[in-house]
C-alpha cells in the first residue's frame, strides 16, 4: 500500500513499513529503496518536436512517393492502367448485364414458336378470325406511332445523351475486360484459350497461363520476347532453345503498387534493365519538352528546321521503342477482388504458351548433338576457340503419365537447377502451364522446352536410334540393370534421357523397354519407394556428375 502525502509532509509510514516521500520522489519497501527520475518538461517537448518533424517528413515522402506514382502513369499511359475497386465492380455489373441479354435473347429464339398471340397459324391465311384480328392490329400500331412522333421530337436529345453515356461505359468496360477479364475468378481457371480475333478470323486463339509470385513474374520480364536484358544475360544454349521458336510473350501483369515501385522487389528497375531503350527515349523526350518550355516567348517561333527534324526523329524512334504488355497496378484489396480470393503475393502474370512439337525436338537434339560434336572436335584440334565455351552433353528429362502438378512443377524446377536441356511429357501427363505448376517451378517453366509427345516409347526408341541419346528408366526393381551408386563417373554417356514414371505405378511396360538401361537408387530395406520429386533430384544431379 503506498499512501500519497501533500508536499509538506516529509514521509509517512504505514504497517507494512511502505514509506513515500513527494519531495525526494522514493518509495521503500522494506530493504529495498527506489529513486524515480523527477519529471522533465524541456526534454519532453523536445521529444514531441522530434516526433512532429518525423510525422511532417513522413507525409512529405508519402506525398513525394504520390507524385512521382502519378507522373509515372501519365507519362507511360501507353502501357500502364491503375485500376481501382470502382472499376472491378463495374465490370462484373456491366458482364452480368451481357449474360442476363445473352440468355433472354437465347430463351426468346428457341422458347417461343412462330405462332401469334390469339393461337391462330399464320400459315393460314384462310382464316376469317386470324385476318380480322391482324386489321385490329395494324390500328393499333397505327395510333402507337402517332403518339410516338409527338414525344419524339422532346425525347431524342435526352436519348442521344443516354446512348452516349451507354456507348462510353461499352467502351471503357470493353477495355477493362481486356485487361483484366483473364484474372477474374482464378479460382474456376487454370489455362485459357483466347477467344479468336474479331477482325482475323484466320488466326487461332492463343493458349495463355497465368504465373502467380513476384520472382516468377520477374523472370516472365526478363525472358521476354524483346527484352534487350534476356539477350545480353542468355547462353548459347539458351540461344539454341530459341531455334525456330516463338516463345516468352508477356501480355499483362498485375501488380501491387509498392511490388512494381519500392525496394526489395521494384518489378520497375527489371523493365528498365529488360527495355532500356524505351526509358531512355522517355527521358530523352522529357529533357527536350522541359527545354522546349525554357524558350520565351518571343523566341518559340523561331525554332529552326534542324530542331523540328530533331524533334520529329525522337517521336519516331519512341513509336518504335514500345513495351510489348500491358501492367496494371492496383492494391491489394482490389487484386483479391479480381481473383475472387485473398492474393498475398505481390503479382500476378498473363503469358501465352509456347507452342514446341515433336518436329522442333528432333531438330532441336539433332542441333544440339552436331554442334557438340564440333565443339568435342575442336577442343581436341585446338583450333576453333569460339566453339570451347558450348556444352558438349545433351539432357532430357521425360516424363511418363505423371498425374500430380505439384509434382511436374517441383521436377521442373529440379530440371533448371541441374541444366536441363529439355522435358518430354507423355500425351496422358498433366499439364505444365497450370498455376499450381507455374507456381511450384518459381517460374522455371519458362526456361526449359516442354513438348508433348503422342507416343513417348516410339520418341524414346527414335532419340536412341538415330540420334544416339542414350536412355535410363528410373525403376525400384532389385534386379535393375544399374544402381545409381554403384555407377562410375564417366560410365554415363554425354547425351543422355532419364525417364520417369508414375507417382503410383511407375513407368509403363512399354515405355520401360524402350529405354536401354534400367537404373535404380539404393536404399535402406525399410524403405520400398521416395516421392517423385525427390527421387526426381537424386537421379538427375547423380547422373550429370557422372557424365563422360
Amino acid at each position: 500500500i503506498i499512501q500519497f502525502m501533500s508536499p509538506t509532509c516529509s514521509a509517512a509510514t504505514t504497517p507494512n513499513h511502505i514509506t513515500y516521500s513527494t519531495c525526494n520522489t522514493t518509495i521503500s519497501n522494506g530493504n529495498t529503496t527506489q529513486q524515480h527520475p523527477k519529471v522533465d518538461g524541456k526534454a519532453i517537448s523536445k521529444l514531441k518536436e522530434q516526433k512532429y518533424k518525423f510525422k511532417q517528413q513522413q507525409k512529405l515522402k508519402s506525398k513525394q512517393k504520390e507524385e512521382s506514382r502519378n507522373d509515372f502513369l501519365q507519362t507511360h499511359k501507353s502501357f500502364v492502367t491503375w485500376v481501382t475497386i470502382d472499376d472491378v465492380n463495374q465490370l462484373n455489373e456491366w458482364k452480368t448485364n451481357i449474360k442476363g441479354k445473352q440468355t433472354r435473347k437465347d430463351y426468346d429464339e428457341t422458347s417461343f414458336p412462330n405462332v401469334m398471340d390469339d393461337g391462330c397459324d399464320p400459315k393460314n391465311g384462310n382464316n376469317e378470325y386470324s385476318q380480322y384480328h391482324e386489321k385490329s392490329k395494324k390500328r393499333k400500331r397505327l395510333d402507337e406511332n402517332n403518339h410516338n412522333k409527338i414525344n419524339e421530337n422532346n425525347e431524342n436529345h435526352s436519348s442521344n445523351k443516354n446512348k452516349n453515356e451507354s456507348q462510353q461505359e461499352d467502351e471503357t468496360c470493353r477495355k477493362l475486360n481486356q485487361l483484366i477479364g483473364p484474372f477474374l475468378n482464378m479460382k474456376d481457371q487454370n489455362i485459357i484459350n483466347e477467344s479468336q480475333n474479331d477482325n482475323d478470323t484466320s488466326k487461332p486463339g492463343r493458349k495463355l497461363f497465368i504465373a502467380e509470385g513476384t520472382e516468377t513474374v520477374r523472370l516472365m520480364i526478363e525472358r521476354c520476347r524483346g527484352s534487350s536484358y534476356s539477350s545480353n544475360s542468355l547462353t548459347e544454349r539458351d540461344i539454341q532453345q530459341q531455334h525456330s521458336n516463338d516463345n516468352n510473350e508477356v501480355v499483362s501483369i498485375l501488380t501491387k503498387p509498392t511490388t512494381f515501385f519500392e525496394d526489395p522487389v521494384n518489378l520497375l528497375q527489371s523493365m528498365k534493365k529488360s527495355f532500356p531503350s524505351y526509358f531512355e527515349q522517355i527521358d530523352k523526350e522529357r529533357k527536350f519538352r522541359m527545354n522546349g518550355d525554357h524558350v520565351d516567348a518571343g523566341n518559340k517561333s523561331d525554332i529552326t528546321g534542324s530542331q523540328k527534324q530533331k524533334q520529329h526523329q525522337t517521336i519516331s524512334q519512341q513509336q518504335q521503342h514500345t513495351i510489348p504488355f500491358h501492367v496494371i497496378i492496383a492494391s491489394e484489396k482490389v487484386l483479391s477482388k479480381i481473383a475472387g480470393f485473398h492474393i498475398g503475393r505481390g503479382a500476378l502474370g498473363l503469358g501465352c504458351v509456347p507452342h514446341y512439337d515433336e518436329n522442333w525436338l528432333y531438330s532441336y537434339v539433332k542441333s544440339r548433338t552436331t554442334t557438340a560434336a564440333a565443339a568435342i572436335t575442336s577442343k581436341q584440334s585446338d583450333q576453333n576457340l569460339s566453339c570451347k565455351h558450348v556444352s558438349c552433353n545433351m539432357r532430357i528429362l521425360a516424363l511418363d503419365q505423371i498425374s500430380d502438378t505439384a509434382n511436374l512443377g517441383s521436377l521442373i524446377r529440379s530440371s533448371a537447377a541441374f541444366g536441363m536441356d529439355c522435358i518430354i511429357l507423355s500425351h496422358d501427363s498433366c499439364d505444365a502451364w497450370y498455376r499450381r505448376s507455374v507456381r511450384v517451378s518459381m517460374g522455371h517453366v519458362l526456361t526449359i522446352p516442354i513438348v508433348r509427345v503422342s507416343d513417348l516409347a516410339c520418341t524414346i526408341d527414335t532419340m536412341q536410334k538415330e540420334l544416339n541419346v542414350t536412355s535410363y528408366a528410373a525403376v525400384i526393381d532389385h534386379d535393375a540393370d544399374l544402381v545409381l551408386e554403384d555407377v562410375e563417373k564417366g560410365q554415363i554417356d554425354k547425351f543422355w534421357c532419364c525417364v520417369l514414371g508414375n507417382e503410383g505405378n511407375g513407368i509403363s511396360s512399354k515405355v520401360s523397354r524402350a529405354c536401354k538401361y534400367r537404373i535404380r537408387i539404393g536404399m535402406s530395406e525399410t524403405v520400398d519407394s521416395l516421392s517423385i520429386g525427390v527421387a526426381g533430384g537424386i537421379l538427375l544431379h547423380n547422373i550429370r556428375e557422372r557424365e563422360a
